[in-house]
């Protein structure tokens, strides 16, 4: 039993120095760990003061993604990136949709763009945009630190975020499908629908042309099952010309 005893306070030791390894560190170290045995789950939605090691393999980690809406940000240290938040767009009536949801827009990355944005109005009530501004780190923004040192990406998070998550960029996308569906000139719209109901008038050309061209047909004579050429000629007050002068007149090509 006490050698039981012994295995279990070594083995909590060294898991203890291990996450101690893992949580000791600081993105700006000169030297991250190395001997890392257990690798973090990827984390969507990181907040408060969060640090964790990804494997390099790892696809989100190496896009850099999070769900907060981020942009990058200048740093001196060209082996460190830097995001910090710009906060969410949120309706100014607190308006929710017929689900129950609230209007978190996600801000535009862009200055100027994010400024159009605030001047819009809401997708859902047309009511005024407002930007909440992320001011969780001290009154500054909240900022994410990425570092790739192989075989491990290195994640810091540094502040808490002081306004609701935003919407998915996934489910941007698909509120702004919605919305451009909706606005679409339908394929039947009444003014297409007008040019199809109107009819041809009795002297339009064409309708005179196909009445001509149907009477004609119909009204040729026939006898058994030959057409005879002199009594068309003379239905249609046209004189009888043999093949020979017919050619000459319409030589083949």
């Amino acid at each position: 039993m006490l050698r039981a005893a012994e295995d279990v306070s070594r083995k909590q030791e060294d898991s203890a120095s291990q996450n101690g390894d893992m949580i000791s560190w600081d993105i700006n170290d000169i030297r991250l760990p190395k001997d890392v045995k257990q690798v973090n789950c990827f984390q969507e939605w990181p907040d408060s003061y969060v640090k964790c090691i990804y494997s390099s393999d790892d696809k989100n980690a190496q896009r850099h993604l999070s769900s907060w809406a981020m942009r990058n940000t200048n740093n001196h240290n060209s082996r460190i990136l830097k995001k910090s938040c710009l906060g969410v767009v949120v309706c100014s009536n607190d308006c929710s949709t017929p689900d129950g949801r609230k209007m978190y827009l996600r801000p535009a990355i862009c200055d100027k763009a994010r400024q159009k944005q605030q001047r819009k109005s809401c997708p859902n009530c047309n009511g005024p945009l407002k930007l909440i501004p992320c001011r969780g780190h001290g009154g500054y923004p909240v900022t994410n630190f990425w570092r790739h040192e192989e075989p491990f990406i290195f994640f810091q998070s540094k502040g808490t975020h002081n306004h609701p998550r935003p919407e998915t960029k996934l489910e941007a996308e698909a509120r702004r499908s919605i919305q451009k569906a909706h606005t679409a000139v339908p394929p039947t719209s009444p003014r297409l629908k007008r040019s199809r109901d109107i009819e041809l008038s009795p002297e339009d050309p064409y309708l005179i042309a196909e009445t001509a061209h149907h009477y004609y047909q119909n009204a040729l004579p026939v006898k058994g099952n030959e057409w005879h050429t002199e009594d068309e000629g003379n239905y249609m007050n046209l004189d009888h010309c043999n093949n020979e002068v017919f050619f000459n007149l319409f030589p083949l090509r």
